[in-house]
């Protein structure tokens, strides 16, 4: 369980850097990469490490806290 938490926090936290990433600099991004690519990395990555960081939660919650 503790290998669990460990992997779903670090993928929460690099999905949620990513996800920052393309959100703070989607604009620019969007003048290099065409079409809807870039939002679609932005949506998937947030929701991602929201999934990731409620497990992360979870776990924590139930099993070592």
């Amino acid at each position: 369980m503790i290998e669990i938490f460990k992997i779903c926090g670090v993928l929460a936290g690099i999905l949620m850097t990513i996800a920052g990433f393309t959100g703070f600099f989607g604009p620019s991004l969007r003048k290099k990469i065409k079409g809807p690519a870039v939002l679609r990395v932005h949506r998937w990555c947030g929701i991602g490490a929201v999934v990731f960081g409620l497990t992360h939660v979870i776990i924590y919650l139930l099993y070592l806290g």
